[in-house]
């Protein structure tokens, strides 16, 4: 009998199983890394004891997801009555008076509803003047300059 073929196919399944030993060796230990981070190194709970307290957790953050989602819905309609829109323009309205120190300020929200307010610097005086703005229109005739500040803040 020829017992050197016996050895050396011997020593090849040897060489083979000694790389499937390394192989599953180091496929044991990321399976372990990962059991250490997913249990956080607490290796008396159960698997499934960990899996439930995670899907409780995921559940209370889907919930607290949908409440904040309903939050901020209300929060940004509340807030399209605030002035979001402003446009602001200087002017000079009388030749004789020095510099643009008159102005016009447009205060508008989201829906353009807001007001006009007018300020004209003179010589015996100021005089402040404000109008009305709905859905960007006024019903009062409105001056260039204010006609100009809508135009900035829409």
């Amino acid at each position: 009998m020829n017992y050197e073929y016996l050895a050396i196919g011997a020593s090849a399944l040897s060489v083979i199983l000694l790389f499937a030993l390394v192989w599953l060796w180091m496929k044991i230990s990321k399976i372990d890394e990962v059991r250490r981070e997913f249990l956080i190194d607490d290796t008396t709970k159960k698997i499934d004891d960990v899996l439930v307290g995670h899907d409780k957790e995921i559940k209370r953050l889907s919930e607290q997801h949908l409440e904040l989602g309903e939050y901020v819905r209300g929060l940004a309609n509340a807030n399209k009555k605030n002035f979001q829109k402003i446009g602001f323009v200087r002017f000079n309205p009388f030749g004789d008076a020095g510099g643009s120190i008159s102005f016009t300020i447009a205060l508008l929200d989201a829906e353009s509803n807001g007001f006009v307010l007018t300020s004209l610097h003179g010589r015996e005086g100021n005089r402040v003047y404000s109008k009305e703005i709905n859905k960007g229109v006024s019903k009062s005739p409105l001056t260039e300059e204010e006609q100009e500040a809508i135009k900035q803040a829409a």
